[in-house]
C-alpha cells in the first residue's frame, strides 16, 4: 500500500480542522484532524525546532529511545499526539486548537506520543508506528504558530522540565512569513496513521 493511499484511508473516518506549512525546504508541518471524540495532530519536517536546554525533545517507550533536534533530517518520519476532545478548546474563527492532557504525578500519558515511520521489507513498504509515554502534553495550534510541549517531574527531586516541538514562521531578513495553511498545505502535512485510528477508535 502507498503512502498516499495510507493517509488517504486513515484522513477517511477523520474531519479535517487544519493543516499549516512553514513554507521553507525543511517541510515543517502539522495538521489537526478529529473524530466524534478526540483530536489527532500531526507533525513532520526535516527541520522541526524546539524550545528546551538540550536542543532535543526526546522521549522513550523503553524499547527505543526517540531523540527529535534541529539539525537537518531527511527521515520520513511523522509524529501523532492525541487528545480527547474534552481536553481541548477549538476556536474556529481564529483557527486556534489549544489542548493539555496528562498528570505530572502519574507516571505515562495513556494517548501519549507516537511516531509513524516506514519500513521497507523487500521493496514492501510498511507503515510502523510506535507509542512513546509521557506524562502532560500542551498543545498550541494555529496559523500564527505551533508548539507541541511535553512535561515530565522528576519524582526524587520534584523538578519539572519543558521541551517543545515547534513549526514556527520562517523569517526572511527582518520579515517572518505566516505560515501557509489550507489547500496548499494539505501536499505536506501528514494525515493520523490508519492504524493509530484503528487503535483508538472504537
Amino acid at each position: 500500500m502507498s503512502l498516499l493511499l495510507a493517509a488517504a484511508l486513515a484522513s477517511s473516518s477523520l474531519t479535517p480542522v487544519m493543516a499549516c506549512w512553514d513554507q521553507t525546504f525543511g517541510y515543517n508541518t502539522f495538521r489537526v484532524e478529529k473524530s466524534a471524540s478526540r483530536y489527532y495532530v500531526s507533525i513532520s519536517g526535516s527541520q522541526l525546532t524546539g524550545r528546551f536546554e538540550d536542543k532535543e525533545f526526546y522521549v522513550s517507550n523503553g524499547a527505543e529511545f526517540l531523540r527529535i533536534g534541529p539539525e537537518w533530517s531527511s527521515d520520513q518520519h511523522d509524529y501523532h499526539v492525541v487528545f480527547n476532545q474534552s481536553d481541548c478548546t477549538l476556536d474556529a474563527a481564529a483557527q486556534k486548537l489549544t489542548c493539555a492532557a496528562g498528570d505530572l504525578m502519574v507516571d505515562s500519558y495513556d494517548q501519549a506520543f507516537w511516531r509513524t515511520r516506514p519500513i521497507d521489507v523487500l521493496g514492501d513498504v510498511q507503515l510502523i508506528t510506535s507509542r512513546f509515554a509521557a506524562q502532560r502534553f500542551e498543545l498550541t495550534a494555529a496559523k500564527e504558530g505551533f508548539e507541541l510541549k511535553k512535561l515530565h517531574r522528576y519524582a526524587g527531586t520534584g523538578e519539572v522540565v519543558s521541551q517543545s516541538l515547534l513549526v514556527t514562521k520562517y523569517v526572511i531578513g527582518d520579515e517572518p512569513m505566516d505560515l501557509k495553511c489550507g489547500d496548499q498545505a494539505d501536499n505536506f502535512a501528514p494525515h493520523a496513521a490508519e492504524k493509530l485510528v484503528q487503535h483508538l477508535e472504537p
